[in-house]
């Protein structure tokens, strides 16, 4: 199920542990990468990647709630990722490629467009990223609690996620 939510995206997706051992990439990654990630390490020790991998997840761990923006050399290219973590307990990253980030495009509004978000709901995607609770955005919107639920339910089944933090998770890979 996660792989082909993945494999959804247009964007290079990759999940790693934090020592660097690729356990998925999707479709995107290994197209644009023109490589196959399985189990390739993306932070050799010793090596240029290998450092800024480290620092990259040291700052991570500092602040986990802030992604980092990585840049590695993957078949002699330079890649610009933004990492963050995909679990609370800090057992897998997420590195998602930042071409969109780079060229100023908003994420969200990627995400937005990739799904057909209406203005509302991707309004409301913003503040759940957030991490504002369907309560504080009903208060902030000037809106009922049931409109916002009903929003968040639209965007659970527009993006093909059934949880809220799943929904979360994947917003935040944009």
């Amino acid at each position: 199920m996660l792989e082909a939510l993945l494999d959804s995206f247009s964007g290079a997706v990759i999940v790693c542990e934090p020592g660097g051992r690729v356990e998925y990439a999707n479709q995107a990654a290994e197209q644009q990468l023109c490589l196959d990630l399985q189990g390739h390490r993306l932070g050799l020790a010793g090596t240029g990647n290998g450092l800024r991998f480290k620092r990259a997840v040291r700052a991570l761990r500092d602040a986990p709630d802030q992604p980092q923006g990585l840049e590695l050399q993957i078949g002699g290219r330079p890649c610009i990722f933004q990492v963050s973590f995909l679990d609370g307990k800090q057992r897998w990253l997420r590195l998602v490629s930042c071409s969109a980030l780079v060229a100023g495009t908003d994420p969200l509004a990627l995400a937005a467009q990739q799904y057909r978000f209406t203005p509302a709901e991707t309004d409301v995607a913003s503040y759940l990223l957030q991490g504002k609770s369907a309560n504080d955005i009903a208060a902030i919107r000037r809106s009922s609690r049931e409109t916002v639920r009903s929003q968040i339910k639209s965007l659970l089944q527009k993006t093909g996620t059934r949880r809220q933090a799943a929904l979360i998770t994947l917003l935040g890979g944009y």
